[in-house]
């Protein structure tokens, strides 16, 4: 019996640890009857008019209710309606240009008996998660370098994760030989300017 009984608590918890992690990102309101639930992480900035989707169910007790989007200044951004008894989904309408700071959705079920007649509101703020966000590279870059012998001709680059940022490798060594081919050339020329001079006297001197 003991036994059994543990095994029935792990079914609970594993079931409960399921159900939380599939409701992560789920937002809900319950009044007077009637509940909404939706899904946090699809509601992104609107482009153009885009729909947000809220399940909904609704007792006998509901007659009508509304879903409300409003922003910090309460200005109504969006809404829908639902009736009741009845449940399913419907989708709330937000266009661009709308003041998308401070933004709550409320569950507004009209006429309530449960209050004498009188409207039930309740509230939770959400968030519109940008578009154009960078997503966060997890874990980031590591770029490790080896240079054989010192100083190095060769350089090797390991990077992960890939794609990697972009590294740029100067060789101090390679500025050293560029300035000592440059410094090279120009003695060159000036022997071959003076070497040119003594050959133009007369008569030519002997090896000329």
């Amino acid at each position: 019996m003991k036994i059994l009984r543990l095994l029935i608590a792990g079914l609970l918890v594993t079931i409960y640890s399921v159900f939380s992690l599939s409701n992560a990102n789920a937002g809900q309101l319950s009044a007077a009857g009637a509940t909404i639930s939706w899904d946090d992480s699809t509601f992104y900035e609107p482009s153009a008019c885009t729909g947000y989707n809220f399940n909904y169910t609704a007792s006998n007790k509901v007659l009508l209710a509304d879903i409300e989007i409003t922003n910090r200044f309460n200005d109504k951004i969006g809404s829908t309606i639902f009736f009741g008894p009845n449940s399913g989904r419907v989708s709330v309408q937000v266009c661009t240009g709308k003041d998308l700071t401070g933004t709550k959705v409320a569950l507004v079920v009209k006429g309530s008996a449960s209050n004498g007649g009188t409207d039930d509101v309740v509230s939770t703020p959400i968030t519109f998660l940008s578009r154009s966000a960078t997503p966060t590279v997890t874990p980031a870059p590591t770029v490790t370098v080896t240079a054989k012998p010192s100083p190095a001709p060769t350089v090797t680059i390991t990077a992960t994760p890939a794609p990697a940022a972009t590294v740029y490798v100067t060789n101090p060594a390679d500025q050293n030989l560029s300035a000592l081919v440059a410094s090279q050339k120009s003695q060159i020329a000036s022997l071959s300017a003076k070497l040119k001079k003594i050959c133009s006297a007369k008569p030519k001197p002997k090896g000329c």
